[in-house]
């Protein structure tokens, strides 16, 4: 005789419900961080890049990626600028107030996509920070990905005089994967950057863990109340209080995703609406066996015939 014939039926199919569901969500996990993995080959592996060296007088600009907003569409930086020691004395005042930073001795103008910084003679070149667009599509989060394309030109000088520059760009803000592609013009007079970003492994992963998570608790609790629905079991109350909880913490453990977008992605459409769903169906099943449990019961004659 097995063992497993002394455990009840319904404890033994609970029990391989849960396995299944457990060994499910593994699987997608797994399946999800090797599926992102073998992708790894075919994205960029530039996480900083260096525009060549001007022949002519140049300003250097060191461009850091601070962080990504899909939302708004724009991703932040910051700059800081450097005149080289052999072409200071075109550029820098002779005389700087302080030492920390260069000081200009002619009026110049630098643009960095559609942003323009704008200093006057004597004026110090404090670090600045910025931001620009990126385009890209929020709604396959998580395995949305997003581009810019920022050109870089200096002005200085009352003629406004082509300034060539030297970019240096780089940084991998949290939970982001980036890379970096620079296109010059025969004249080195424009910098074209370009930056690629995309959720990063550990991002991609979570997401899928928890979304599974999700289905993991909706298709529990589905199961539940099928087999009390149809053996026509007796609901107890605690049972109608967890599913109603779990429908209305649904919203809450989505967000835990992390850089969870507005509801309305795909997602949402392959995982939040449907586990609502299903544990909206499970209350309402909860209800009519309550409905009927509060019913008369139908009253019998002598023979034990209702």
């Amino acid at each position: 005789m097995s063992r497993f014939s002394s455990v009840p039926r319904p404890r033994l199919f609970g029990y391989c419900v849960i396995t299944a569901i457990v060994v499910l969500s593994v699987i997608g996990g797994l399946l999800a961080t090797g599926l992102m993995a073998n992708n790894t080959s075919n994205q960029r592996k530039e996480y900083g890049v260096l525009s060549k060296q001007p022949l002519s007088t140049y300003m250097e600009l060191l461009l850091s990626v601070q962080a990504f907003d899909p939302v708004a569409q724009t991703f932040k930086y910051s700059v800081e600028f450097a005149i080289p020691d052999g072409h200071a004395e075109d550029l820098a005042n002779p005389n700087p107030r302080q030492n920390n930073y260069y000081e200009v001795g002619v009026s110049m103008n630098v643009t960095i996509g559609t942003q323009t910084f704008t200093y006057g003679k004597g004026a110090v070149l404090y670090p600045v920070s910025g931001s620009s667009a990126i385009t890209g599509d929020l709604a396959f989060y998580p395995s949305d990905n997003y581009v810019a394309n920022v050109p870089v030109k200096a002005f200085f000088g009352p003629n406004r005089t082509d300034l060539p520059v030297q970019l240096l760009a780089y940084n991998i803000p949290n939970g982001w994967k980036t890379g970096y592609f620079i296109q010059e013009d025969e004249n080195e007079l424009v910098v074209n950057l370009l930056v690629y970003a995309e959720r990063n492994t550990t991002v991609k992963t979570f997401a899928v863990v928890i979304m599974s998570i999700m289905w993991g608790l909706a298709l529990s609790a589905t199961i539940l109340a099928s087999i009390i629905h149809f053996l026509s079991k007796k609901v107890e109350p605690p049972i109608l209080a967890m599913t109603i909880a779990l429908l209305f913490a649904m919203p809450g453990v989505r967000n835990t995703m992390p850089g969870a977008p507005p509801v309305g992605a795909l997602a949402d459409e392959l995982v939040l609406v449907w586990t609502m769903t299903l544990l909206s169906l499970s209350c309402i099943s909860y209800f009519v066996r309550l409905i009927i449990q509060q019913l008369p019961p139908k009253e019998q004659t002598s023979s034990g015939k209702p």
